[in-house]
């Protein structure tokens, strides 16, 4: 499993539009965690996929 930090994550709004970018982009495999600001991913295939939407949706984040 791998985690991404997602600093600007702040609400559940947040959530939702994290959620939506990352299954928009073909991600299924991921559980968020909105008190430590990171998405993990059940496989590290989709970590380069799902940088790319949440930077799309306007949530820079990084390999934890």
């Amino acid at each position: 499993m791998i985690t991404l930090k997602v600093d600007d994550m702040s609400c559940e709004h947040c959530v939702r539009r994290i959620t939506d970018a990352l299954k928009s982009a073909g991600i299924q495999g991921f559980t968020l965690d909105l008190s430590s600001k990171s998405v993990s991913l059940a496989s590290e295939g989709d970590v380069e996929r799902a940088v790319e939407a949440l930077e799309g949706a306007g949530y820079p984040s990084r390999v934890a």
